[in-house]
């Protein structure tokens, strides 16, 4: 039961994170959103749009190899 409680806070928590990397990917707030987005992945790293808007931040400000 213990453990169940903590994987939903951990996925809210990692949601949370979520939400605010895309409203700053939104405002082209980019060093913001990747803060943001990095914590989603550390939470829930097979999180496919966590993983995707930080390829596109990547890529909209040049750095391919890590867009990759």
């Amino acid at each position: 039961m213990l453990v169940a409680s903590e994987q939903r806070d951990q996925q809210e928590l990692a949601a949370f994170h979520l939400d605010r990397g895309r409203r700053f990917f939104q405002q082209d707030r980019d060093a913001e959103a990747i803060a943001e987005l990095r914590r989603a992945v550390y939470l829930m790293p097979y999180q496919a749009e966590a993983h995707l808007l930080l390829g596109r931040i990547y890529q909209r400000t040049g750095r391919t190899r890590e867009a990759v």
